[in-house]
């Protein structure tokens, strides 16, 4: 059976983190989501079905075959932002028959024949496909549907995923508070004298050739990824930091996508954090409103009540914090977008913002963007391949509405 992983519409509640992957690329704990669905359904032959301007990319990162079906054979439909731990999931897996399972109007899983995958099958459409096939259910919560849900997951998606790990070093009782079982160290990361490994809330990762300096605390559950510096910071529980971060002052409960940095002292709590973002010294995030509400984002013109008492920002790929930056509960910053004085609401992606300094709302020049991308990488010794290049360049088009409707000027930048 071919086994084809997809993004549905719930996707663009995840922007600006999917305007630059696909949403199966997220990071939850210590791997993407689509990791975590092919454990679940014990296959290593599949296929994706992503939004036409990731095509190229996703081929070049994944190399699978992506928007391309097999007409003949049975097939697997898997929403990307499926849950892979429901029972209900794993029930549904076991049924013979064709079906679909719906979780409010989203398709969550669909077995059919390969010739009901026909050309017209995207993102945009897989949804309403199967809505009126006769086998249908309803799987209530079987997707992740906002962004913040994916932080309050995160820390039971590390002690899950910690539990299948079976090669573990064990570091010295004087530095563990809590079991030493429950701490796993790559043998060559590096902790430096002074740390401390608090599992008593959770497990705790650190993976190969990472650096975790003197004086730092690392709460668990906690993820530290390949070849990140801790440098000297306070990791507070449900937080992943992924490959070749740089993380200084404290986290909280976050998610940090690979090449980001937070090098220097500010607090980062409740928050999600795309790829090759700098997030400048002081800069600080707020994931708790003075009236102990809880906290509403913008979603399409609507507010939508998370529920929840803490919830902090969602910065796109390639965003930009200047010193002192200050980000309000709920926010949203686009990729290439650049923060500046206090930010107290959403951000289109390539926009300057910086109001409370006496700024107007700026366009970032797409030449601009692209050379800072390149300035960016070369200092990891990276250098953008054209499909990253590609990549700015159509977003950068797919996003100009959102800069028109919310103001945003055509000129040069300046401050006061």
């Amino acid at each position: 059976m071919q086994v084809t992983i997809f993004e549905g519409r719930a996707t663009h509640n995840f922007s600006p983190l999917t305007l630059t992957r696909p949403c199966f690329t997220l990071l939850l704990g210590a791997q993407t989501l689509l990791t975590s669905l092919l454990d679940s359904l014990a296959t290593s032959r599949y296929s994706l079905l992503v939004r036409d301007h990731l095509v190229d990319t996703t081929k070049a990162h994944l190399s699978v075959d992506v928007n391309s079906f097999e007409k003949d054979e049975e097939a697997l439909l898997v929403n990307g932002l499926a849950k892979p731990w429901m029972k209900d999931f794993h029930k549904m897996l076991r049924k013979k028959e064709r079906f679909a399972a719906m979780d409010d109007g989203n398709l969550v899983l669909a077995k059919v024949v390969g010739r009901e995958l026909d050309g017209n099958l995207s993102p945009t459409n897989i949804d309403g496909k199967f809505r009126r096939m006769h086998n249908k259910y309803e799987l209530s919560s079987g997707l992740w549907k906002y962004p913040w849900e994916l932080i309050e997951d995160n820390s039971e998606a590390i002690s899950r995923q910690f539990a299948l790990k079976s090669d573990r070093l064990q570091v010295e009782a004087s530095n563990v508070l809590g079991s030493t079982k429950q701490v796993s160290i790559d043998g060559e990361a590096t902790i430096e004298p002074n740390v401390v490994f608090d599992t008593r809330f959770g497990p705790i990762t650190v993976e190969q050739e990472a650096e975790i300096q003197s004086f730092s605390r690392v709460v668990g559950p906690a993820y530290i990824g390949k070849q990140t510096i801790i440098r000297s910071a306070l990791v507070g529980k449900g937080t992943s930091i992924a490959d070749q971060c740089r993380i200084g002052g404290e986290v909280e409960q976050s998610v940090f996508s690979g090449y980001s940095n937070k090098a220097h002292s500010g607090f980062f709590g409740h928050s999600y954090v795309g790829e090759w973002v700098n997030v400048g010294a002081l800069t600080a995030n707020s994931d708790l409103k003075n009236t102990y509400g809880t906290v509403r984002m913008n979603f399409q013109g609507e507010k939508v009540d998370s529920g929840l008492l803490k919830v902090g920002c969602f910065l796109g790929d390639y965003c930009k914090t200047s010193i002192g930056t200050q980000i309000y509960t709920g926010i949203r910053a686009g990729v290439c977008s650049h923060l500046h004085g206090f930010v107290s609401e959403d951000v289109p992606s390539f926009t300057i913002y910086a109001k409370t300094l006496g700024s107007k709302l700026t366009e970032l020049e797409l030449d601009s963007a692209i050379e800072t991308q390149r300035r960016m990488m070369r200092r990891r010794h990276i250098k953008p391949e054209h499909h990253d290049i590609e990549l700015l360049r159509r977003v950068f088009e797919l996003t100009q509405s959102e800069r028109y409707m919310a103001g945003v000027l055509k000129t040069q930048f300046s401050l006061g």
